[in-house]
């Protein structure tokens, strides 16, 4: 009867000791403890965005798409223009910064400058063997046809230092919001902008 008793008490303590075991080996938080001697499987990462990355990528995609507009305010503000036009080949070295610019913030390599120089006349022809030539007249010395005129250029000179203007203001602005080294790159943008300011006051005054 004794043994019986004692059996009954020890089956009845071994069995609280394992409820008990069970309420303080979960964890709320992260599950179920690993039985010591097993191994658990680690957790799966949760990916983090760094709220620093995040402002970096959008404040660099509006850059991006400032330079984007003056480079195709360029191609406009070149069309037409002669080849020997010292404005045109203020405006090439002008452009070529603003490719350099997109360049450095994405990596990507804008096409050339539109290659819209004047028009060469034709020459004129010469009479073939035979044909009649007029009396008085002499081929040699007739007179070439005019050059057509230039058409005027898409985008003046003035609208090009107003986009300038606009892009320094915004990529001056957003210095204060990026990391170290996109703050540096946005910084001298702004400053190879307001330098176009100047170059460009000097060729619409020309």
């Amino acid at each position: 009867m004794l043994l019986r008793t004692v059996s009954r008490r020890q089956l009845l303590a071994g069995a609280g000791g394992l409820l008990v075991g069970g309420l303080t080996a979960c964890d709320a938080s992260n599950g179920p403890s690993p039985v010591p001697g097993s191994s658990a499987p680690s957790p799966t990462p949760v990916p983090t965005v760094s709220p620093t990355s995040t402002t970096d990528a959008s404040l660099r995609s509006a850059s991006a798409a400032r330079v984007r507009t003056l480079l195709a305010s360029y191609d406009g503000a070149l069309t037409g223009r002669d080849a020997a036009d010292p404005a045109r080949t203020q405006l090439l070295a002008l452009r070529a910064d603003h490719a350099a610019h997109l360049q450095a913030l994405t990596g990507e390599v804008p096409p050339p400058a539109p290659e819209l120089f004047r028009a060469t006349p034709a020459a004129t022809a010469s009479p073939r063997a035979g044909d009649p030539v007029r009396s008085g007249a002499d081929p040699s010395t007739s007179p070439k046809a005019p050059a057509p005129p230039l058409p005027p250029a898409a985008v003046p000179v003035t609208a090009l230092l107003a986009a300038e203007r606009l892009a320094e203001a915004g990529n001056a602005g957003d210095v204060a919001a990026a990391s170290g080294p996109l703050a540096r790159l946005l910084a001298s943008v702004a400053a190879c902008e307001a330098s176009h300011e100047v170059a460009l006051g000097a060729v619409a005054a020309a």
